[in-house]
């Protein structure tokens, strides 16, 4: 399997993912908060990237916009996910198993 062809099934699991989420958002406190996935959203769209990898001349701007996208998920997801946990402990004692 090529490299390309591991990325692409990578995203589209990332993707499935992202659905089911989407499906059962109200149902439970989410993983992440919107706007880390509005953030996440940004970067699996530069996907596409791969298409131009070999070209010489690169979208500067681009890659510096979405290194500071990337900054932002990474500042962002420790807190959420400590909330996700959180809200994960709060179940268990809610069903009298340790936290």
């Amino acid at each position: 399997m090529s490299g390309t062809d591991a990325v692409g099934q990578l995203v589209a699991q990332v993707e499935r993912g992202r659905e089911l989420l989407e499906r059962i958002e109200g149902v439970r406190d989410p993983v992440i908060g919107e706007e880390t996935a509005q953030y996440l959203g940004e970067l699996l769209r530069f996907r596409h990237f791969r298409r131009y990898y070999f070209e010489l001349e690169y979208d500067w701007d681009k890659l510096d916009y979405l290194q500071k996208v990337f900054t932002k998920v990474a500042e962002r997801l420790p807190g959420d996910l400590a909330a996700f946990q959180s809200f994960l402990g709060r179940l268990r004692q809610l069903e009298g198993g340790s936290a």
